[in-house]
């Protein structure tokens, strides 16, 4: 069985679970932290991926880590995962849990790459833009990339709106190097 079938079975059991429970918007919420945390911490994605420690022992960290900071559904879902030895798919199936969760709830995810913040008002007029072009609820994350250098760069769905300088120096160098007009 591939990897994207086992992350994606275990992410609609979640899902399944969570909505028949009323608690999918608080996994949700949880979830990204839970991929987080295993993602940025080299030591416990170590421990999570090393066929040699056990799953009893890997539990026994995952419960100190995780208890109380998380949903106990969430929390019960990462063991689970643990005790089947699925460990290696925990946060693939969550990313596929997010993504199912904004699907049946009609949210869009915004993500705006700037070098420095962006004005409250330049922030509205994206999300009211994205609302009125895909009819979803936007949720939006904010990166700062310094090296933008200035302007920002929109993803959403696939979709990349680039409108930062250094995408527009990019642009005329490309034209340049291929001897073409710049405009």
């Amino acid at each position: 069985m591939n990897a994207g079938r086992i992350s994606v079975r275990y992410a609609k059991a979640l899902y399944d679970l969570a909505n028949a429970e009323n608690t999918a918007k608080a996994v949700y919420e949880h979830s990204y932290a839970v991929s987080q945390i295993i993602e940025s911490s080299s030591e416990l994605h170590s421990i999570l991926h090393n066929p040699v420690i056990l799953p009893s022992e890997k539990e026994r960290i995952i419960n100190r880590i995780l208890t109380n900071n998380v949903h106990p559904l969430l929390l019960s879902f990462v063991i689970l995962m643990v005790k089947k030895r699925r460990e290696s798919y925990i946060v693939n199936a969550l990313l596929v849990f997010r993504k199912i969760y904004r699907e049946k709830s009609g949210l869009v995810r915004v993500i705006i790459e700037t070098p420095s913040d962006l004005e409250t008002e330049t922030q509205k007029n994206i999300l009211a833009f994205v609302k009125n072009k895909f009819n979803k609820t936007p949720e939006l994350e904010i990166r700062q990339k310094p090296s933008l250098i200035g302007g920002f760069i929109v993803e959403v769905e696939g979709l990349l709106i680039d409108l930062s300088i250094s995408g527009q120096l990019a642009k005329v160098e490309k034209a340049l190097v291929q001897n073409q007009k710049v405009l």
